[in-house]
């Protein structure tokens, strides 16, 4: 097989899906699934999740991350697209090094599963779904750089914020980010700067914010590592980005801070606080939400008020706030008993001098799948 030529199978597909302006986006980002067959564990959790999503939290899309197989074997397959036929919101998948397993031109997977490339728009985001085995292990192909470049420059000439979704994550540890294209790829990160990079293949999970961008890789619900499995469930409301991870032993309400930002997630000075302003909370929950409490570090409790489509806001009063990093916790009740909760720290700075530090949560140093 010529280098390059891999997965030739493949096409570079684009498959465009316009809507009328939104304020914000909400997704599912579905990590390893790694199915061997119906019934087993990571089948069952899968199915638990996606119910969820469909039934109660009704993102705008479901992204599957890849390896939705574990070793692409048309019964595995056909366990996955059993999965998604549950599903009414729309979803779409990724190729992962175990959908390929035996079958490096991706004959089965495009065979059960379509085409892995492909375009989402929604309000002012382009979602670029990426095929980082063209050509395997790890590379991408000349060809489908080409399309990536000019996806990228629609999306700056319409005013769009870029979002790209691959398998393979650039900080995986134990395995070089390393192939063909892969150059050119980080040039063209810093080149057009998309808000987010949305990655696979790590089963641990971790996010990383290099100062200007964020990494983020969801922990696997086929063999997790790092605690249970989980999905990660992303909002996006203009250049700000909040994440939620749902592990499988949670129930109850899915809480996400959306106001202020997490540090973790801030890439430039308007994203910190530096004044009075609101905590915005996005609350989804299978029963009814009788109270939403929060409280900033040991400071007097905030007041929610419920707005609208699942959101609560409460004043941030910051007289006397010296310019630092502070913990936000909101917890929602709901009326069966359940508790949903997330914390976040943020940072306060009413000069506005800000500048992000490169940080990781999680430092992963070892892992069992290289």
């Amino acid at each position: 097989m010529e280098p390059g030529k891999a997965l030739s199978v493949f096409s570079i597909f684009c498959s465009e899906n316009v809507v009328m302006l939104v304020d914000s986006v909400c997704f599912a980002w579905m990590g390893d699934l790694h199915l061997t067959e119906p019934g087993c564990l990571s089948e069952r959790v899968a199915r638990r999740f996606l119910q969820e999503l469909e039934s109660w939290v009704r993102p705008d899309f479901v992204q599957f991350a890849g390896d939705n197989a574990q070793e692409a074997t048309d019964g595995q397959f056909a366990c996955f697209q059993q999965l998604r036929q549950g599903l009414t919101v729309p979803n779409f998948s990724l190729v992962g090094d175990h959908d390929v397993h035996h079958d490096p031109e991706g004959a089965s997977y495009l065979r059960w599963v379509g085409e892995p490339c492909g375009v989402l728009t929604l309000g002012n985001y382009r979602f670029v779904r990426l095929n980082s085995l063209n050509p395997p292990p790890l590379g991408f192909a000349e060809e489908q750089l080409d399309w990536l470049e000019q996806q990228c420059r629609e999306a700056r000439s319409a005013g769009q914020i870029l979002v790209w979704l691959q398998h393979h994550y650039p900080f995986k540890v134990c395995e070089a980010y390393m192939g063909p294209g892969i150059e050119r790829w980080r040039h063209m990160v810093e080149t057009y700067e998309p808000l987010a990079v949305f990655c696979g293949h790590t089963h641990y999970g971790q996010v990383a914010n290099d100062g200007r961008r964020i990494f983020v890789a969801s922990r696997s619900i086929g063999d997790p590592e790092g605690g249970p499995p989980a999905y990660t469930l992303a909002h996006l409301q203009g250049d700000r980005l909040a994440l939620a991870v749902r592990q499988a032993n949670q129930a109850g309400p899915l809480v996400l801070i959306t106001s202020p930002c997490s540090t973790l997630l801030a890439t430039r000075g308007e994203h910190v606080v530096q004044g009075a302003g609101e905590v915005e909370v996005r609350i989804w929950s299978e029963h009814p939400v009788l109270q939403v409490a929060g409280r900033v570090d040991n400071l007097p409790w905030l007041k929610f008020c419920q707005q609208s489509n699942g959101y609560w806001s409460a004043a941030l009063d910051t007289e006397g706030w010296m310019k630092g990093n502070y913990r936000l916790s909101v917890s929602a009740y709901a009326d069966n008993g359940t508790v949903g909760e997330q914390s976040i720290e943020f940072r306060f700075d009413p000069t506005g001098r800000w500048a992000p530090v490169p940080r990781v949560d999680r430092d992963v140093v070892i892992t069992e799948f290289c």
